[in-house]
């Protein structure tokens, strides 16, 4: 309907200021779309604009939590960190941490819907266009979080076992890992990046022993050196990680946004002693 796709395009406005760091002109047009949106009669996350609401639900959600709406300030290279990743990127957007004495920020490179089995040599889809299409206007030598993954956890290792394509979940992960190790490993090289991955995110609670296998066997692999010598693996989950028991169990409530993303208070609890620790 054209309702709905004008709906999605001033969705899709809000969430290009918001990439780009533009956060004072968003309370205004959020006060002025919330007047529209909340007058609808369908369920917008049912539609097939659902995929912009959720976006713009989740800016939202963030800029209520933020308690200045100033144009981040430029920094040079040394002092920012690219956050290059799926919709858990925006968690971090724009965020300052301390670390070792210096302001950090980081800053999205945001990847809309990437799984890790996109990047394989013959993948044709465009996630994994985009994907190159970021990382190119990346600086050369820049700091980078690859922070991917979760989609695979979530629906694409578990359809292509259903499908016999692998003989178990072990065999569906370590492919994987190695599609993305090797599609990562050139580039990360190319560019000059310092580049880490963050491990995927333990917030879905049916996926959550999906992701504490994958994120064991990831941690394994980036730290016996299969994405190259300048990707490091970000200690921030090791605690979940490792945890014997159910990682419900463990996950504290507080970093959990919505559900499906991580609350910002994780950065400054969990990502930046893990940063301290690096040295980054």
């Amino acid at each position: 309907e054209k309702s709905l796709d004008l709906l999605a395009i001033y969705f899709t406005i809000v969430k290009v200021l918001f990439l780009q760091g533009s956060l004072t002109i968003i309370p205004d047009l959020v006060h002025l779309i919330e007047q529209v949106r909340i007058r609808s009669k369908k369920a917008l996350h049912t539609t097939q604009i659902r995929n912009e609401h959720a976006y713009y639900c989740e800016i939202v959600q963030l800029c209520s939590l933020r308690t200045s709406w100033q144009q981040p300030a430029s920094q040079d290279l040394e002092n920012i960190m690219y956050v290059c990743g799926d919709s858990h990127t925006l968690s971090t957007a724009f965020q300052t941490l301390e670390v070792r004495g210096r302001r950090l920020t980081l800053r999205p490179a945001l990847v809309t819907g990437l799984k890790h089995w996109h990047l394989r040599p013959e993948g044709r889809f465009y996630p994994k266009r985009n994907f190159y299409r970021v990382v190119e206007k990346l600086p050369d030598g820049a700091k980078v979080i690859f922070l991917f993954g979760e989609i695979d956890c979530r629906e694409g290792m578990l359809k292509a076992v259903e499908k016999m394509k692998y003989k178990n979940l072990d065999e569906a992960i370590e492919k994987t890992i190695e599609i993305f190790l090797e599609a990562t490993k050139s580039l990360i090289e190319r560019k000059g990046f310092q580049a880490y991955v963050h491990p995927i995110i333990p917030v879905l609670e049916p996926t959550r022993q999906i992701v504490k296998k994958y994120n064991l066997a990831l941690r394994r692999a980036v730290r016996r050196g299969r994405g190259g010598p300048r990707l490091t693996w970000l200690p921030c989950f090791d605690a979940y990680v490792d945890a014997p028991a159910d990682l419900g169990a463990a996950l504290a409530a507080r970093h959990a946004l919505d559900g499906t993303h991580l609350h910002p208070s994780y950065l400054p609890a969990l990502l930046r002693p893990a940063l301290e620790e690096l040295g980054a």
